[in-house]
């Protein structure tokens, strides 16, 4: 089984930890508890179209959060069928930092959850901006030894804003996820 290098693993647990849930460097203990029930809010264009292209962003990001939580980290399937839920910029983030862990024999325990508190057309047709507060609070990054890789003291709820699109195919799928620094706040 393959190894990894202290400064390679090192970048990859931060691309890992920055794929699940973002770090804006805060102390946990200042932030909120993620609201329990998502408010949407199609601007501009409130319509029944806008509206029925937020749940099925909703739906995507729901999709793509419960395929990374169920990967199984003994089959490479597992990880193709989450890939097939991300596109663009966020598939080859997937595919780069995933693929490492998965091939190091590093995987994950825990879930991550992602709780959408406001949403809103892209710049776009196809396109959904979603903020969310993600919580990994319960994930921990083990190396294939078992030892545990991550900071006792890295953020575990952090605003994010999840861009999902709707491909060609007519199937959503998560397009980017950055750190969100405006409102609303977790």
């Amino acid at each position: 089984m393959p190894t990894l290098r202290p400064a390679l693993a090192l970048s990859i647990l931060a691309c890992a930890m920055l794929a699940l849930a973002g770090c804006d460097g805060r102390d946990a203990s200042t932030l909120a508890t993620p609201v329990p029930t998502p408010s949407y809010h199609a601007s501009a264009s409130d319509t029944a179209s806008a509206d029925a292209d937020i749940a099925e962003a909703t739906a995507a990001l729901d999709a793509y959060t419960e395929a990374s939580n169920g990967i199984d980290w003994s089959d490479e399937a597992s990880l193709e069928r989450f890939y097939a839920l991300s596109t663009g910029k966020q598939n080859e983030v997937d595919r780069r930092t995933y693929g490492e862990l998965f091939d190091a024999g590093w995987h994950l325990e825990g879930e991550a959850r992602f709780t959408v508190v406001d949403a809103e057309p892209g710049d776009g047709a196809g396109q959904v901006l979603l903020a969310v507060c993600s919580s990994t609070d319960g994930v921990r990054f083990l190396d294939a030894s078992g030892v545990q890789q991550v900071r006792a003291s890295s953020s575990p709820v952090a605003e994010r804003t999840a861009v999902a699109s709707r491909g060609q195919d007519g199937v959503w799928r998560i397009a980017d996820m950055t750190v969100r620094v405006s409102p609303p706040k977790c």
